[in-house]
């Protein structure tokens, strides 16, 4: 069976992230048969996935089941729209007959030719229209979601109730293929913005990570959820809030500053009881270099980390400034990993972030080595290709905007190399 999954605004580590998650479920995910596009991921899986499994996500807009291969988009649709109203005898449809039906239609572009996505662009709306009025005509009281674009947001289909109560199916655009395929879950949009702005204490200064993207880092980890995971540079504890989320239940975080792990614990304390969480959780205060004296070693199975990724850039700076950053930061990248081998158990994994400036990206995978670790690929080859991504090791997250990117790598450890 396959599911598409509407790709957030890096798709390259959506996806990464999207693969993990379906090898740690144990899907049956294949890769050779699942399509791989910026818009769209369609997956191959053998066993059924859920609204749950979506709902762990945080690069994920939408999760949708695809149910047909179109040649005759309009009639079938029409078909998929009358089951949804009440069909019993389809797999899409919701058991007992209704005479009310709202639905959507959301048009994504996974690679058509030019000419026949701008046909699909300007069909969108007229068939929406099209198929309201047929149902209308076939005794149902139907009302038609429009989009302002070519797809209805998360908002838009969670706010007019469409997974719930009704219907939203996505038209899924190839070059020569047409994919139906009803929507089952969306992003919960509210609740990541509870735990970013609803918590109590954060420090812009300090740098922030996105909620959304800590969730992404700690999914591609995919350490397991019984051992310990650690983020060792834990600023206001973004990663260990996202964790405790995902169902972790031994946590520990440190920083070198007193007031980030203030914040972590007073935002920890907030998570759990909004949430009525039950964790084993540890903070203090420490550098990096000296976590050997604070863990026990080789207790830490996973270990997920934004660390210090230089001053903030106003445009501007030398190369020769940039160049000296940059050192410092290595040395500091170095002292870190010398650290994590003595705390991490063989065969933990380490995901962790290094800067970006402009272009050019850190360099220090193979002092890395000395240490025990390699970066493992993140996504298959042909993925790589798709999505223009810089690597499967590397994946950079980076705003239009940022001086500064994030490039996001997944280390495995063993010191017996």
């Amino acid at each position: 069976m396959q599911y598409a999954f509407v790709l957030g605004r890096e798709p390259a580590i959506s996806t990464a992230e999207l693969i993990a998650a379906l090898n740690a479920a144990d899907a049956g995910f294949d890769a050779k048969t699942s399509i791989f596009t910026p818009a769209v991921m369609i997956a191959t899986v053998e066993k059924q996935l859920d609204a749950e499994f979506f709902h762990r996500l945080g690069g994920s807009i939408k999760m949708a089941r695809v149910v047909k291969e179109s040649q005759a988009i309009d009639k079938d649709l029409l078909k998929l729209l009358g089951a949804a109203a009440g069909d019993p005898t389809s797999p899409d449809g919701l058991r007992g007959a209704r005479t009310n039906l709202d639905f959507g239609l959301s048009l994504y572009d996974m690679g058509a030719e030019p000419a026949r996505a701008r046909m699909f662009g300007k069909w969108l709306k007229p068939l929406s229209l099209e198929l309201k009025k047929e149902l209308k005509a076939g005794g149902l009281s139907v009302r038609a979601v429009l989009a302002d674009g070519l797809a209805l947001t998360s908002v838009q289909v969670d706010k007019n109730k469409l997974v719930s109560k009704g219907a939203e199916f996505l038209i899924l655009a190839g070059p020569k293929t047409t994919w139906l395929a009803r929507t089952i879950a969306v992003q919960a949009f509210e609740d990541f913005s509870e735990r970013d702005f609803g918590r109590p204490n954060a420090d812009a200064k300090s740098g922030m990570l996105p909620p959304k993207l800590a969730r992404m880092m700690i999914n591609i980890a995919a350490g397991p959820e019984t051992e310990t995971l650690m983020d060792a540079f834990c600023g206001s504890g973004t990663v260990l809030n996202e964790a405790a989320t995902l169902g972790y239940r031994d946590l520990v975080g440190s920083d070198l500053s007193e007031k980030a792990i203030s914040d972590t614990k007073a935002n920890f304390a907030w998570l759990v009881k909004e949430r009525g969480l039950k964790v084993d959780f540890e903070a203090f205060v420490s550098d990096v270099k000296d976590l050997p004296q604070h863990v026990k070693p080789g207790s830490i199975s996973t270990i997920v980390s934004e660390p210090y990724l230089g001053p903030p850039l106003k445009g501007g700076e030398s190369d020769q400034k940039i160049h000296f950053e940059y050192l410092e930061l290595m040395g500091l990248y170095r002292r870190t990993f010398d650290a994590f081998s003595k705390i991490l158990k063989p065969g933990g994994k380490v995901v962790f972030v290094f800067p970006v400036f402009g272009s050019k990206h850190v360099n220090i995978r193979r002092e890395l080595e000395d240490y025990g670790f390699r970066a493992e690929g993140l996504l298959p080859g042909m993925a790589v290709t798709a999505l223009n991504a810089h690597s499967s090791t590397g994946l950079v997250y980076k705003r239009p905007d940022q001086r500064v990117g994030r490039d996001i790598f997944r280390f495995r450890f063993n010191p017996n190399r």
